[in-house]
């Protein structure tokens, strides 16, 4: 069983050498493989989030297997926390299943992570607004603590608040328009 204080990669046995993209096909294919699990509104939750993360991996969304397209990358973001608000309701359920949800959860908060992480590097390395990118750091940092505390929603959402000011803070676009 995972605790929520286990956001140690090492701990819950995630690879970071895994590009974002890739955590979140694998988050995608173990909420998929939890099957049916006798409830009925369980399993409409877990299509639900399913839908969701699906619309998160959109080919559009994404430039490669590690970053976001500028401006509406944060969408992935988005469509994350509301499978993360969806699967929220199944952390205690029974037989196994919150388990497998927490793992799910885990997975999709280390992607989020990693994005904003990234994004962040691509800001600094590119002389990027240091403004932006302190407040990139912080809302990390927040998403952080909040991934520590077992809030996965919030994280998932601080995440997306970082990715965007880094985004923001590297001038690939007019900032009017964000």
């Amino acid at each position: 069983m995972f605790r929520s204080s286990d956001h140690d990669p090492v701990l819950i046995g995630l690879d970071l050498d895994e590009s974002p993209r890739t955590l979140k096909m694998e988050a995608l294919d173990r909420l998929r493989a939890i099957g049916p699990t006798g409830s009925w509104w369980t399993d409409v939750w877990i299509q639900v989030a399913a839908y969701w993360l699906e619309a998160a991996l959109s080919p559009y969304l994404w430039e490669d297997e590690s970053s976001l397209v500028p401006r509406i990358g944060q969408h992935v973001f988005r469509f994350e926390e509301y499978a993360a608000r969806t699967l929220d309701r199944l952390q205690n359920a029974p037989n196994g299943v919150g388990d497998e949800v927490i793992a799910v959860l885990e997975l999709m908060v280390a992607a989020g992570f990693a994005l904003a992480e990234g994004e962040i590097a691509e800001a600094i390395a590119n002389g990027g607004d240091q403004g932006r990118i302190d407040q990139a750091i912080q809302r990390l940092d927040q998403g952080v603590y909040y991934w520590e505390h077992g809030r996965y929603r919030r994280a998932i959402r601080y995440f997306r608040w970082s990715w965007r000011e880094a985004d923001k803070a590297t001038a690939r676009h007019s900032q009017s328009a964000v």
